[in-house]
């Protein structure tokens, strides 16, 4: 802990200022598991006030929806492990079946920016209105939750027009949605999809999400979608980076001030902090966390924090009760 204190030369009658104590402030998320359901919420955390501005279940959606009037995009749920497949058709009333295409899972570098069915945007592709099949994937328990079919009809300024059906075509819904730009994103559910989410908090009150999602990793012998725990951040403003030659230069992370920060290093990547940060211990069985590493963040006001995790487990040992302490620079 460091303490400032501030002397000026003043007259008689003045008081002088108080000392400010500046030390690093302690944050967690909780996403502990229950028997059989790991990591149930998605969380966001606002470094400048040292909170949580909103948390839901991670499977209160399914569909999201760019709020940006001016950049469309709609993804799928990655926490729940969904995946879709473009169909090559125009007609929504045509029988599919999933066996016959391909799915993809949502690659978290482009879920915010250019998702799957980004492309049936363009007023210039002859794709347009094309029928995209999506796979929901597993529920909390890890049971398939089946298939729906999407077709996207307009899109002007922030209002989408959407169609969609059960496979069969049952439980047809024709949406007309506009969306507010106050956060990046609104949600639907396929539960209720006549009607937006709002689950972010305002783009401006946030920097971390604390979620799972989708990640291509390699296994040793081929490159395999897996599901991570990790944080991601704000798209609309955030940056970070990692820098783990900081210890291995022998400075310690309470050594780290502002001459360690370099700006060039900042990336608008949502994954730049991403999943890492821990590693599983075959021998203890548990989650262990790299307390070396260090990553340099930027807000939305441009504030830089350094931020280092320290825990992944609850005081009665759960696991997903994340951790860390970070400091503005």
């Amino acid at each position: 802990m460091g303490l400032v204190v501030s002397l000026f030369a003043c007259k008689k009658e003045e008081a002088l200022q108080p000392a400010r104590f500046i030390s690093d402030q302690l944050g967690q998320v909780n996403m502990v598991s229950e028997p059989g359901q790991d990591y149930q919420q998605q969380l966001y955390f606002d470094l400048s006030s040292g909170e949580l501005k909103a948390n839901h279940r991670r499977d209160a959606w399914d569909l999201g929806l760019s709020a940006d009037g001016i950049h469309p995009n709609i993804f799928v749920n990655p926490a729940m492990l969904m995946a879709v497949a473009p169909t090559g058709s125009l007609n929504f009333d045509q029988s599919f079946d999933p066996a016959n295409f391909n799915f993809e899972h949502e690659r978290v570098q482009r879920i915010y920016t250019r998702a799957h069915m980004q492309k049936d945007f363009a007023a210039d592709t002859n794709s347009r209105g094309e029928v995209f099949l999506i796979d929901l994937g597993l529920d909390m328990r890890n049971r398939a939750r089946g298939y729906r079919k999407l077709q996207i009809l307009n899109y002007d300024a922030g209002r989408y027009q959407l169609r969609l059906a059960n496979l069969d075509g049952s439980n047809e819904f024709l949406l007309d949605l506009q969306t507010d730009p106050v956060a990046n994103n609104q949600y639907i559910s396929f539960a209720n999809p006549d009607s937006l989410l709002n689950l972010e908090p305002p783009k401006e009150e946030w920097d971390l999400l604390f979620t799972r999602y989708m990640e291509l990793l390699w296994d040793g012998q081929d490159s395999l979608d897996y599901s991570v725990t990790g944080v991601l951040l704000n798209p609309y403003a955030g940056r970070a980076y990692l820098d783990t030659n900081l210890t291995k230069m022998g400075i310690s992370y309470s050594g780290v001030d502002r001459q360690y920060f370099l700006e060039e290093k900042l990336s608008h990547r949502s994954d730049a902090i991403g999943y890492n940060w821990k590693y599983f211990n075959l021998d203890e069985s548990t989650y262990k966390i790299y307390p070396g590493w260090i990553y340099f963040i930027e807000d939305a006001q441009a504030q830089i924090y350094r931020l280092r995790f320290i825990g992944f487990y609850d005081n009665s040992g759960a696991k997903g009760a994340v951790s860390f302490e970070y400091l503005p620079l």
